[in-house]
């Protein structure tokens, strides 16, 4: 029994790191002009990078069509986050099945979290492949240099808590 209330609890906080890991990465920062806003989507991070890299017109198209696709192929941040907000606040613990609620709610959280690191995944795949190698170069020293940032963002703020 507490063998199993341990691997809950240990899934349950892998759950909500990686919920807030994804949330927060489809939250940071603005949009630059040229894209159209999308409120807490997952493709954010993916459309910032883009815009650090000069795309001809017929690569701008491609790479807006696949975004568009994968748009539509998922929901947003917030209502999969209300949702299961909800789902958790009305989940009794006085219920004799609220552990096992938990754990299946706990599950499905990491299910849609996997599905949409997937969808993000297969998105960059898509996009690198119509890149030439200067603009993937490009793009690599963008993310090197936004990778170094963020270390120092995470060095200061692991200092200053």
């Amino acid at each position: 029994m507490k063998n199993s209330r341990f691997k809950l609890g240990k899934m349950i906080a892998m759950t909500v790191l990686t919920t807030s890991f994804v949330a927060s990465s489809a939250y940071a920062g603005g949009f630059f002009d040229h894209w159209r806003h999308r409120g807490g989507d997952m493709m954010m991070p993916i459309e910032r990078m883009i815009d650090h890299v000069d795309l001809t017109e017929s690569q701008a198209q491609q790479t807006k069509d696949i975004l568009d696709k994968a748009h539509q192929q998922t929901k947003s941040l917030q209502d999969i986050r209300h949702r299961f907000a909800k789902q958790m606040l009305i989940n009794n613990p006085d219920a004799a099945n609220y552990m096992s609620t938990a754990e299946q709610q706990a599950e499905a959280i990491a299910a849609e979290v996997k599905d949409k690191i997937l969808l993000m995944a297969k998105v960059r795949q898509e996009i690198y492949q119509i890149l030439t190698p200067e603009q993937k170069d490009e793009l690599e020293t963008h993310i090197e240099k936004m990778m170094k940032r963020m270390s120092k963002k995470m060095e200061h703020h692991r200092y200053n808590d």
